[in-house]
């Protein structure tokens, strides 16, 4: 699994794909930028954008994944990797 978990990482770059790290100014204070880690998430808005069956949440899926790929040629990434 950390094989996979660290190849998912190298492919996402910086997407953050089951969390993140970042460096943020502190809440407690303002003076202070701290490191912090995140959860990544999914790209649609909820899980209803991913598993709904009606014609148009179908539709949608089809341009998001379009539109994904269109990111991932535009970026170098080759076809057989987008996958």
């Amino acid at each position: 699994m950390a094989k996979v978990l660290a190849q998912l990482h190298l492919a996402s770059a910086d997407e953050g794909l089951f969390f993140g790290f970042g460096a943020s100014q502190d809440l407690s204070d303002s003076n202070s930028v701290i490191a912090f880690a995140t959860g990544g998430g999914i790209s649609l808005p909820d899980r209803d954008f991913y598993t709904k069956t009606d014609e148009k949440s179908k539709k949608m899926r089809e341009q998001y994944t379009q539109h994904v790929a269109k990111t991932f040629e535009l970026s170098g990434v080759a076809p057989a990797r987008q996958q």
